[in-house]
C-alpha cells in the first residue's frame, strides 16, 4: 500500500439525504489483522479525503488484502456516494436456485487445467488439482495452507499459450449474462476471472454456498474494464487464495458449465471389460426365484458357490432389500441391466414395495423391521436393528431419485407414481420407531432392539459406521428427531504406518473394517467433503498397503471365511477402536468395489489382478466373498455383498439421492449436517499400492488344525480364530510352546511361511519348527519380534526341498535359555503358508544357454496384446521375437504364446511331458516380466522372471510346481506381459526380447 498510494489514499464521499456523517476506512492484511481510520464530516456536498498511509500501524502494509468503507449505526433508505478514483470494483455476487437448462453454454470446448502459485515471489505456492466429475462439472481440488499468499486455480481454454502469452486456439464467444453454477464450502467464497485477448480482466466474487446455484455474471458495466471485449475471450479461471478460502485452506469448489471438452475415458478398456462382467455375473444373483424370493421379492442373505441355498438359509435383511431396491431403480435408468423391461422392472419394484408393507403392518415395531426367515413362511427374527432400517429407508430415497430421473411414458409414470407413494408411506409409517429409539438422555440412536424383552443394547455413537450417510437422512426427512442423533456421532482418529514408513491419517472404526467407510458411498455423494474424501482416499491407501505386504487378495473387512464360517472383526489392528483381537489375513473383494468412487483404477486393477490370479473366486453369480488363495476360498456367496459390488462398480446411488433430496427440499440441510462435522483428516501423499502377488494355494495353520498342544507345560491359551495368546513368565527349564496338528498334510515346498504377530512384551524371538506325520523334524528356523510391533509381518522362506511336502505338525518355541528373556506377552494373528508363483525364484541362470532353450510343442503362434498406446511384435529370427512396449497410464503390453489361435482347440496343447521350461529375455526397460500361463477351464499359473537386462539371460521353471494351479495338458497360452511393475518411473516406453522356439508367426 505504501508504494501504491505514497502521498496517501484520496477518496470523495457524498451523503445526498443526510444523516451519515462518520465512516471508517478499515484495511485488513494476508494474516486477518485490522487497523482502521475515523473519516468524519461527512455531507450532503462530495468532499475529498487524503488519508496518510502511516496512520495504519496494526496491519503488514506490504501484504493488504482487502480495503473497506464501514459505516456505524442504522441508517436506513440513505445512500453513501463513494469516489473511488482509479479503485478496480470487483462485485460480489450471490447464487441463485440452481437450473441447469439456464447455464450458458460455451462455443470452444475448452479443456480444464490446474494451477498454483504465490503472489510473493520464491513463496510456497498453493496445491491445485482439476478433476471432472461429468460431462459439465468439473472441480477445482485447492489447498492454500502453504503460505498466507499462496493461491491456486483452474483455468479453462482452448488450445495452447504461445512464448508471448498469446492463445493459439479457438476463443470464448460469451453472452451478456454469463451462467454458471457453482459449489463450495458453505460461507467460502471464490473469484471468478474473464480474461479477453488483450488481457482485460473481469471478476466477479461468488459467495458459496454447499450446493449448487446459478451465478449471473453480467460483463458490462461499471465492474468491466473499458473496452473488455466478451466476445473474444481466452480464458476464464476459478480462484481460491486465503481471503476467498476464509478458514477453509484445503476444500473444494465444484463448477457446472455447458459445452466443455468431453474427457476421454482414463480407465483402459481391459478394467472396463472386467468391471461389466463383475456387475453382469453379480446381477445373476438377483434373479427371481435364483437369489430373491418369489413370494416376498425379498433378496436371499447367502447362497451356497453351486448356486443352491440351504433349506434353513432362506433369510433376508433391511440394508440388503435396500440394496435391491437400489439395482432396480438403477435398471430403470439403464445404469445397469438386469435383463428385463422397463415395465417389468416397474412391476418388480412395485412388488417389492407391497411385500414391504405387508411386513411392516404384520411384523414391525413402530414402522421398523427385523430381520426376516423367508421359509417355510416369513418369521421374524426377534432383534430389530436401527442402523439396518435407517440404511433401508436411505436406499428407498435413491430409488425414489432413480425413478424421478427415468424417462417413461404416460402409463409408466403411472406406476411410477404408485411406486413412490407406497415407499412414502412406507417412510412415514417409519418415524415413531425411529423416534423410540433416541435415548432419552444421551439424544443418541440405541443400536438395536429385543422385541421380546423390550431392551435396547449399545448405542451409535461414532462417526466411521456404515450407516453414517443414513442417520443424517434421518435428521432431515424426520425433523423432530434431535440434533444430537447427528452431532453424538463422533469421529475417533488413528494413524496407520505404511511399508514405507509413512502415517497416514484415518478414522477408527469399531474393527478396523472397510466397509464401515466406504458403503456410505453407495448411497450419499461424501466424496464433495474433502474431509470424508480425504478420509475415504487414506483408508484406501492404507487398506492397499497392508495387503500388497501380506498378499491378500482383498482388503480386511467384515465377510465370510474360508473355514470358520462369517465373522464381523475383521479389519486393519491400528485403525481398530476395540480392544478385541481382529481376523488379519482374509481378503474380501465386495468392500475394494466399494471404494470405486474414491480410485476407479486402484480398485479395479486390484480386482483384476485378484481375478486373475485367485482361482476359483470369480464364479457365475459375482465374487465369492473372501479368500486367501486359490485354495483358500470361502464357498458362499453374500447377497449384501454382491449387492455392495453392482453398486460400487455401476451404480449411481448418490445422483439419484442428491435428485430426491433436491426435489424434496432437503439437499441444503442435508450438505450442513456434512459441512458441520469438520474432519480433520489431510489426504496422505502416499500412492495405491500396486496388485500384489497373491498365493495359487496356502493354509491357515490356525484356522486348519484338529488338535493342539504344549510343549514343556507351557501355560498356553486356547487359540481362537482371531490368533492365539501367548503370555508367560520364567519357563521351566527355560523353554516350552504350542503346537498344533494339521487337518491335512501341506505342501510347504519353497513357501513364505508368514506369521502376523503385536508384541506387548516380546520374546526377543521365537523358533518355528515343522514335523511331517511321522514326527520327523523337517524344517526349523528362528526368527525376532520387535518389540511394540501391531500387526507386524515375520517371514520364513522354505526351501524348495521334497521333506516338506507332507507337513503335518507346526511348532512356536520360545527358548529363553538362547535369548535370556525372562517374559512374553504376544499374540500370533496368524500363521500361514503361502506358495507365490514366484517363490520358484525366476532369476537369471548362468549355467543356461541359448542351446537349452525350449521348443514349445503344438507350434504355438505368437501374438500382441495392449492396453493401448503405440507398439508392436516383430520376427527377429526364428526363435527370436521383440515386443515394443508403451505402458504408460497404468497400461500393459505383451507377448502371447497362443495355442489355439483359430479358437477351434477346446484343450489347447499338452505340456505335461515338459519337466522345465527353459527361456531367453532381455530389455532396454523392463527389469520384470509377469509370465501368465492359462489352461483351457481359465485357470491361470503367474510367475515372474525377474532382474532382466540389456544383456539376454536365460530362465528356467520347473513345470510340476505350477501343476497344483493349472491343467499342464489343456494349456491355451502363455502370457510374458510389461505391466507398470515391469519398469522404473520414466521408463514405460521401450522394447523387450523374448527367446524361445517352436513359434509360428502371422
Amino acid at each position: 500500500m505504501n508504494t501504491l498510494f505514497p502521498n496517501g489514499i484520496k477518496l470523495g464521499l457524498q451523503n445526498a439525504g443526510g444523516g451519515i456523517t462518520d465512516a471508517f476506512l478499515e484495511l485488513t492484511d494476508v494474516t486477518g489483522a485490522k487497523d482502521s481510520v475515523r473519516i468524519s464530516g461527512i455531507s450532503t456536498t462530495e468532499k475529498f479525503w487524503n488519508i496518510a498511509t502511516a496512520l495504519f500501524d496494526q496491519v503488514d502494509m506490504t501484504k493488504i488484502q482487502t480495503i473497506a468503507l464501514v459505516v456505524l449505526g442504522q441508517h436506513a433508505g440513505q445512500n453513501l456516494a463513494v469516489n473511488w478514483g482509479e479503485f478496480n470494483f470487483t462485485p460480489v455476487v450471490n447464487g441463485a436456485a440452481l437450473d441447469t437448462d439456464a447455464l450458458t453454454v460455451l462455443n470452444n470446448t475448452p479443456a480444464i487445467h490446474a494451477g498454483a502459485g504465490n503472489t510473493v515471489a520464491n513463496a510456497a505456492a498453493g496445491i491445485a488439482e482439476t478433476n471432472r466429475i461429468d460431462d459439465m462439472t468439473f472441480e477445482l481440488v485447492y489447498d492454500v495452507s502453504p503460505n498466507a499468499t499462496s493461491f491456486a486455480f483452474a483455468s479453462l481454454y482452448n488450445g495452447v499459450f504461445d512464448q508471448n502469452g498469446q492463445l493459439q486456439g479457438t476463443l470464448f464467444d460469451l453472452p451478456a449474462n454469463f451462467v454458471l453454477a457453482v459449489r463450495g464450502h458453505e460461507g467460502a467464497r471464490t473469484r471468478i476471472e474473464i480474461v479477453d485477448q488483450t488481457g482485460k480482466k473481469a471478476s466477479f466474487i461468488l459467495n458459496l454456498r454447499t450446493v449448487y446455484q446459478n451465478y449471473t455474471l453480467t460483463l458490462s458495466g461499471d465492474n468491466i474494464p473499458d473496452g473488455f471485449d466478451r466476445h473474444n475471450v481466452t480464458q476464464i479461471v476459478v480462484v481460491e487464495d486465503r481471503g476467498l478460502a476464509g478458514s477453509f485452506v484445503n476444500d473444494l469448489v465444484q463448477v457446472q458449465m455447458k459445452g466443455l471438452e468431453i474427457a476421454p475415458s482414463i480407465v483402459p478398456q481391459g478394467l472396463v471389460d472386467l468391471q461389466n462382467q463383475l456387475v453382469t455375473s453379480g446381477l445373476s444373483y438377483f434373479q427371481v426365484g435364483v437369489g430373491v424370493d418369489s413370494a416376498t421379492h425379498f433378496p436371499y442373505d447367502r447362497m451356497n458357490a453351486n448356486g443352491t441355498v440351504d433349506a434353513g438359509q432362506k433369510f433376508t435383511q433391511p440394508t440388503l432389500i435396500g440394496f435391491y431396491a437400489q439395482m432396480l431403480g438403477d435398471a430403470v435408468l439403464g445404469n445397469v441391466n438386469m435383463n428385463l423391461t422397463v415395465d417389468q422392472l416397474l412391476t418388480e419394484s412395485d412388488a417389492l414395495m407391497s411385500s414391504l408393507l405387508n411386513v411392516q403392518a404384520t411384523y414391525g415395531r413402530d414402522g421398523l423391521i427385523p430381520w426376516l426367515d423367508l421359509e417355510p413362511v416369513v418369521d421374524p427374527a426377534k432383534w430389530i436393528g436401527l442402523g439396518d432400517n435407517a440404511a433401508l429407508a436411505q436406499s428407498l430415497a435413491v430409488m425414489v431419485g432413480s425413478l424421478q430421473g427415468a424417462t417413461l411414458t404416460a402409463a409408466q409414470q403411472a406406476v411410477r407414481t404408485q411406486i413412490i407413494a407406497k415407499i412414502n408411506t412406507f417412510l412415514d409409517n417409519q418415524a415413531p420407531g425411529y423416534l423410540s429409539f433416541v435415548d432419552p438422555q444421551l439424544g443418541i440412536f440405541r443400536n438395536s432392539l429385543d422385541t421380546q424383552t423390550n431392551q435396547f443394547d449399545s448405542y451409535i455413537d461414532r462417526l466411521a459406521t456404515e450407516f453414517r450417510g443414513a442417520i443424517a437422512f434421518l435428521k432431515v426427512r424426520y425433523p423432530a428427531l434431535p440434533q444430537s442423533i447427528w452431532t453424538g456421532l463422533a469421529p475417533v482418529y488413528a494413524d496407520y504406518t505404511d511399508r514405507n514408513g509413512a502415517v497416514i491419517p484415518n478414522f477408527a472404526s469399531y474393527e478396523g473394517g472397510a466397509f464401515q467407510q466406504f458403503w456410505p458411498l453407495i448411497r450419499n455423494d461424501e466424496q464433495q467433503f474433502i474431509g470424508l474424501r480425504n478420509a475415504s482416499y487414506n483408508h484406501l491407501i492404507s487398506q492397499l498397503d497392508f495387503a500388497f505386504q501380506n498378499h491378500i487378495p482383498g482388503i480386511l473387512s467384515a465377510s465370510e471365511t474360508p473355514t470358520k464360517g462369517y465373522f464381523g472383526r475383521i479389519g486393519l489392528e491400528a485403525l481398530a477402536e476395540t480392544n478385541l483381537d481382529v481376523l488379519l489375513d482374509v481378503g474380501s473383494t465386495y468392500a475394494l468395489a466399494s471404494a470405486a468412487s474414491v480410485d476407479e483404477i486402484a480398485v479395479l486393477s486390484w480386482l483384476q489382478a485378484i481375478s486373475d490370479q485367485v482361482t476359483g473366486l470369480n464364479g457365475p453369480r459375482g465374487l465369492l466373498d473372501a479368500a486367501r488363495s486359490s485354495t483358500e476360498v470361502a464357498q458362499v456367496y453374500l447377497g449384501i455383498d454382491i449387492g455392495s459390488t453392482i453398486l460400487g462398480l455401476a451404480g449411481h446411488g448418490p445422483e439419484a439421492f442428491t435428485r430426491y433430496l433436491r426435489n424434496s427440499g432437503l439437499e441444503l440441510g442435508y450438505n450442513l449436517l456434512y459441512e458441520s462435522l469438520n474432519i480433520n483428516i489431510q489426504k496422505t501423499s502416499a500412492q495405491a499400492a500396486t496388485p500384489s502377488e497373491f498365493p495359487d494355494r496356502s493354509l491357515a495353520v490356525l484356522h486348519n488344525f484338529v488338535s493342539e498342544g504344549t510343549i514343556n507345560n507351557f501355560p498356553a491359551t486356547q487359540t481362537q480364530i482371531t490368533g492365539s495368546q501367548f503370555g508367560y513368565g520364567q519357563l521351566v527349564g527355560g523353554f516350552g510352546g504350542q503346537f498344533w496338528n494339521l487337518s491335512q498334510n501341506y505342501n510347504a515346498r519353497a513357501n513364505e511361511l508368514v506369521v502376523l504377530y503385536s508384541a506387548t512384551d516380546s520374546p526377543v524371538s521365537i523358533k518355528i519348527e515343522l514335523k511331517d506325520a511321522n514326527d520327523q523334524l523337517v524344517y526349523s528356523g528362528t526368527g525376532n519380534l520387535v518389540q511394540g510391533a501391531v500387526a507386524s509381518r515375520l517371514v520364513f522362506n522354505l526351501p524348495n526341498e521334497t521333506a516338506l511336502e507332507n507337513v503335518q505338525k507346526v511348532f512356536v518355541i520360545i527358548d529363553q535359555n538362547a535369548t535370556g528373556d525372562t517374559s512374553g506377552d504376544f499374540l500370533i494373528h496368524a500363521i500361514d503358508f503361502q506358495h507365490l508363483p514366484s517363490s520358484q525364484n525366476l532369476t537369471p541362470d548362468a549355467s543356461l544357454v541359448a542351446a537349452d532353450v525350449t521348443t514349445l510343442p503344438g507350434t504355438p503362434a505368437a501374438q500382441y496384446f495392449s492396453s493401448g498406446g503405440v507398439g508392436g511384435l516383430t520376427r527377429d529370427s526364428q526363435e527370436l521375437s521383440t515386443l515394443q512396449f508403451d505402458v504408460t497410464n497404468n497400461g500393459f503390453a505383451g507377448i502371447s504364446l497362443n495355442f489355439d489361435p483359430n479358437n477351434n482347440n477346446a484343450n489347447g496343447a499338452d505340456l505335461s511331458g515338459l519337466t522345465k521350461l527353459t527361456f531367453g529375455l532381455n530389455s532396454t526397460k523392463a527389469k520384470k516380466v509377469k509370465i501368465e500361463i492359462d489352461d483351457a477351464s481359465g485357470k491361470r499359473a503367474v510367475l515372474y522372471a525377474n532382474n532382466i537386462d540389456t544383456t539376454r539371460s536365460y530362465y528356467q521353471f520347473l513345470s510340476a510346481l505350477i501343476g497344483s494351479s493349472i491343467d499342464l495338458t489343456k494349456v491355451k497360452r502363455i502370457n510374458f506381459v510389461v505391466d507398470q511393475n515391469s519398469v522404473a518411473a520414466g521408463d514405460e516406453i521401450g522394447s523387450l526380447q523374448l527367446e524361445v522356439n517352436g513359434l509360428q508367426f502371422p
